[in-house]
């Protein structure tokens, strides 16, 4: 009982801290919404030709219901209400999982309508969701919501340290020159940061280079002992918040931060294993002693 207890916490930390960043994705496109109408930058008609799938066949007619203008609109509204709900509701599991199935589908929806405007955050909350369902649907297992947490966690992981391996084979991030060339842009920069990182080059290269360790490390996370963890996935949480504050990517704060309860509780479980298996090598090893 204690276990299914820590369970469902942990899983209730994950959808609200993902529910925060639906609810600030969700109002930023309803107040760009005439961009989804069919003169808009955004508009079915036209974005539905960058897939064949979306221009052909049935799929093309179960979506246009849905994510045509004006009822994408309704469908947001719906994602924010049920984002609303998991950050304010404690209670009702059938609630819950109906809230997580909502935003789940409207995510998978957004993204088969277009690929135009979603990042690596859309499709870390995609993924937190869908995982999140198949947990609620299978609370009475405690394996497979354990797996679910692996896999987020794993997935969280992975996309850091792709990250990092990525920028480790480019020369701009060693030189500094991508911290300073990326704040220095209109869409994702800071005029104020990138005109300081060109002043100083220095500490533009080092920032580089301390991204791209940090992101190339982050999975030794999951074997860290927990003080320690929590100090690694706190310094991810200001990477994220500064990356919010500079770039305007409030997103990606809550995407990624979302996952890091499922990598503390795995990190918990491997340290655990790690410290049984070492405790019993140690009387192993002192048997072996004794009997010489």
């Amino acid at each position: 009982m204690n276990d299914r207890r820590s369970l469902d916490g942990v899983f209730k930390a994950i959808e609200r801290l993902s529910a925060i960043g639906v609810l600030l994705t969700s109002v930023e496109m309803l107040s760009k919404s005439k961009h989804f109408n069919d003169t808009g930058l955004m508009s079915w008609p036209v974005s539905r030709l960058y897939r064949i799938d979306t221009t052909r066949g049935k799929l093309p007619q179960i979506l246009k219901p849905f994510v045509s203008y004006p009822a994408i609109n309704g469908v947001i509204v719906l994602r924010l209400l049920a984002a609303l709900f998991l950050l304010t509701n404690r209670r009702g599991k059938r609630a819950r999982t109906a809230a997580v199935a909502g935003i789940a589908a409207s995510s998978v929806m957004l993204s088969a309508r277009s690929p135009y405007g979603l990042d690596g955050a859309d499709q870390m909350i995609t993924i937190t969701f869908l995982t999140v369902l198949i947990a609620r649907l299978r609370s009475g297992s405690a394996f497979v919501q354990q797996v679910c947490l692996w896999f987020l966690a794993l997935q969280s992981c992975l996309s850091y340290i792709t990250a990092g391996v990525a920028k480790a084979f480019g020369s701009m991030w060693s030189d500094g020159t991508a911290m300073s060339g990326i704040l220095g842009t209109n869409q994702y920069g800071n005029r104020a940061v990138g005109q300081f990182l060109q002043k100083h080059p220095k500490l533009a290269i080092w920032s580089g280079k301390g991204v791209t360790f940090w992101e190339s490390v982050f999975p030794v996370v999951l074997i860290l002992p927990r003080p320690i963890s929590d100090l690694f996935v706190w310094s991810g949480a200001a990477f994220h918040l500064g990356i919010a504050l500079t770039m305007g990517l409030n997103d990606f704060l809550w995407a990624f931060v979302a996952t890091y309860p499922a990598i503390l509780f795995c990190s918990e479980e491997t340290t655990s294993v790690l410290g049984k298996l070492l405790l019993l090598k140690r009387k192993r090893l002192y048997s072996y002693r004794q009997q010489m």
